[in-house]
């Protein structure tokens, strides 16, 4: 799924999207400032506009959903 997101931050303009976990929950990433993407892939950090931000690991991630599309299924 890391690759998926990669893909989204290098899309020209970047669009915006939301990061769908396992336990239903969301994340909204609204601009690529908002995240990152470890280089091992191990982790996928998303700050929020707060001092607040998630640590997810990225097999938790369901699918993700761009502003203008479908969703983006985990294999």
């Amino acid at each position: 799924m890391t690759g998926e997101i990669r893909e989204l931050l290098e899309t020209r303009p970047f669009v915006p999207f939301t990061i769908h976990l396992g336990d239903g929950s969301a994340i909204r990433v609204p601009t690529e400032d908002h995240i990152l993407v470890l280089p091992n892939n191990a982790r996928v950090i998303v700050a929020t506009d707060g001092d607040d931000y998630h640590i997810i690991a990225p097999l938790l991630i369901s699918h993700l959903t761009p502003d203008t599309g479908s969703p983006i299924a985990n294999p």
